[in-house]
């Protein structure tokens, strides 16, 4: 039975030239008389479509079993619907580490959502501080480490909480 150290590598098979039903690495022409050319491995057309079936074969297998894993995982997955207007880009979301079941989603047009129960409902929430002026922000990004917290927006804005976000207060 021939191991796969009897066939030459893949490198050697993508310019391969054929001779009699075989298939031989092509030898390189810079050689000389202190450093002879190698002797070239070959493999027959009969054992190039064995390895290329057992690698299909081995694909297809891994194939499935990856697809078949992934099924299972996102068949735990199930739809929240968002009170928010069709044209919001949500952004970012972060939950309080000290309460994992608080979380904050963010996104363009000031768009701020709370959950208090994990992501299964969200509520839309507004911060006075980013309303006093007339831009529309766009909250880009959300952070939390511990019951501190920011949210950054263009145009330049930074939001800072230190009670999980119960409160917001805008840094100049």
């Amino acid at each position: 039975m021939a191991t796969l150290s009897n066939y030459p590598s893949i490198a050697t098979l993508c310019h391969p030239r054929r001779t009699r039903g075989r298939y031989l690495p092509a030898v390189s022409a810079s050689h000389n008389d202190t450093h002879p050319p190698q002797q070239s491995s070959s493999i027959t057309r009969r054992q190039l479509i064995a390895l290329n079936a057992a690698s299909v074969a081995l694909y297809a297998l891994v194939n499935r079993a990856l697809s078949a894993e992934t099924e299972d995982a996102l068949s735990t997955w199930q739809r929240v619907y968002l009170p928010i207007d069709p044209g919001v880009v949500l952004l970012d979301i972060a939950f309080v580490p000290d309460d994992p079941s608080h979380g904050f989603l963010i996104g363009t047009r000031q768009t701020i959502l709370e959950t208090k129960d994990r992501g299964n409902t969200w509520a839309s929430r507004s911060i006075p501080s980013a309303e006093d002026e007339d831009f529309n922000y766009r909250f880009n990004s959300i952070s939390f480490k511990g019951k501190e917290g920011w949210i950054v927006g263009k145009p330049a804005i930074l939001l800072y909480t230190d009670d999980a976000g119960e409160t917001w207060k805008r840094i100049p």
